[in-house]
């Protein structure tokens, strides 16, 4: 009996190893996943920014036409 209890003990902590390196595993593989997903982010953010960049000046200068247009209609 006492040898059966050391065996079931053994096997306990082996499998308890097996769980730690399991979850050590999954947490670098959600690292890996999360980097690569904030490095995706940080991707898209910086297209939208530069698109954004250009669409506030194609914006800024068509006022500024529409501006000289009207000035020029109200003078004539």
């Amino acid at each position: 009996m006492h040898w059966g209890i050391n065996y079931l003990r053994e096997d306990i902590q082996d499998l308890r190893a097996e769980h730690r390196e399991f979850r050590a595993d999954v947490k670098a593989e959600f690292a890996a996943v999360r980097r690569e997903m904030q490095d995706a982010y940080a991707r898209l953010d910086a297209k939208i920014d530069s698109r954004f960049h250009l669409l506030l000046i194609a914006m800024i200068g068509l006022n500024g036409m529409l501006a000289g247009l009207m000035t020029a209609l109200i003078k004539l």
